[in-house]
């Protein structure tokens, strides 16, 4: 979906990207630095997929996905 609850937002200017997910309770960033142009609906939901932090060794179990503003939800 490229508009509404669940999409994947892309705000562009001045050679910067600002992509947001907002499938969750609070919008999530997805990507945020340069340009990376016009996103279609696959290559959102692609960003979508693999934005997820790595799990490493001795990690907590779930990785830690951060959000636009911090909530007392997210700790």
């Amino acid at each position: 979906m490229l508009d509404g609850y669940g999409a994947v937002l892309a705000l562009r200017a001045a050679g910067t990207s600002l992509v947001l997910d907002t499938a969750g309770r609070v919008p999530r960033v997805l990507h945020w630095g340069s340009d990376i142009g016009v996103l279609d609906q696959a290559s959102a939901e692609a960003l979508r997929e693999t934005a997820g932090p790595a799990v490493l060794n001795n990690s907590q179990d779930i990785p830690r996905a951060f959000s636009l503003w911090p909530t007392e939800y997210e700790g």
